[in-house]
């Protein structure tokens, strides 16, 4: 553990972060899993707290998004890779940005690249917002990887 520096850990199953001091023990397991009987171990992530950006938004990692009022819904813009480092700030903001009741558009066009914990990601939000939440296109890489996985008709995804 290095000395003054502030260290996330992400759960890969559930996306419970974990921010801990140097004075703190290192924690191996996720709690929140522990707790449901899955003995799931925490990954060390690099990026500590999402930064805002100048043109408004959040960066986190190599990810920039972007939070919009779009009329009758909230529009959640992605410009770079979904991983396991950037996909718990997606099911925040896309979380927060739920809390009313009106529609909720993820535009994924600008996600070059996606793993599993991104896969993942979409199909919690999914699950928890359902038809509230609108699914925007990745590029044809990654839809293709969908459809490999099956995730095509699960995702929903419009246009």
């Amino acid at each position: 553990m290095e000395t003054g520096r502030r260290i996330r850990f992400t759960c890969p199953r559930c996306f419970l972060s974990i921010t801990l001091r140097a004075a703190q023990p290192e924690v191996e397991v996720c709690p929140r899993c522990m707790a449901r009987r899955h003995a799931v171990h925490l990954v060390r992530t690099a990026q500590t707290e999402p930064e805002s950006v100048s043109e408004g938004g959040v960066s986190a990692g190599a990810l920039r998004l972007r939070v919009e009022d779009a009329g009758d819904a909230v529009a959640v813009r992605l410009l770079g890779p979904l991983d396991l480092a950037t996909a718990p700030v997606v099911a925040r903001a896309v979380e927060h940005a739920a809390t009313g009741d009106r529609a909720i558009v993820v535009d994924l066009s600008g996600v070059p690249f996606m793993d599993s914990s991104g896969f993942r990601c979409l199909l919690r939000l999914r699950r928890n917002l359902g038809d509230r939440l609108a699914l925007r296109p990745p590029p044809e890489s990654v839809q293709q990887i969908f459809r490999q996985m099956g995730l095509l008709d699960l995702l929903e995804l419009d246009g």
